[in-house]
């Protein structure tokens, strides 16, 4: 009986895995491992951003920056900005406009479609980049973004 049961519970797991958790699209990144991993970069490890990029000034509290390929929803934006502590500051920062570089100057990878990251970085009062990542849907990961900009404080 104890085969069967974990034949069942592998049939099961491979159903999950197969079925269930999408596969890798295009605006993921190439390294699966690389993306939300949910780890702050140690500060000694960390990019430090220019005082003054893309006409962005960082100020005392954490800064997080999200990067899209164009404006998403009002009401998704409200929720993840409702979310953030007191004080964050919240700065889009979109494909073809004058911030664009931020998104190399943080270290955001390319997308597996090649084109322009979607995702977000979260930078301390330092301008130090404490966590970066790729995130095709950031909006729905509201609660993950608050817990990582809580972490920076």
């Amino acid at each position: 009986m104890p085969v069967a049961a974990w034949l069942a519970g592998a049939a099961l797991l491979a159903y999950v895995v197969l079925a269930v958790v999408p596969a890798p699209g295009p605006l993921d990144d190439p390294d699966q491992a690389d993306q939300r991993t949910g780890f702050l970069i140690p500060r000694e490890d960390a990019r430090r951003l220019p005082p003054i990029s893309g006409g962005l000034r960082f100020g005392a509290r954490p800064t997080l920056l999200l990067f899209d390929r164009r404006t998403p929803g009002r009401r998704p934006l409200q929720k993840i900005i409702s979310e953030l502590p007191r004080g964050t500051t919240v700065t889009l920062v979109q494909a073809g406009t004058k911030r664009a570089g931020l998104a190399r100057l943080a270290g955001l990878p390319r997308p597996r479609d090649g084109g322009y990251p979607i995702g977000y970085a979260i930078v301390d009062a330092k301008r130090l980049v404490r966590y970066v990542t790729l995130d095709p849907t950031y909006f729905e990961h509201g609660l993950e973004i608050e817990t990582l900009v809580e972490a920076v404080e």
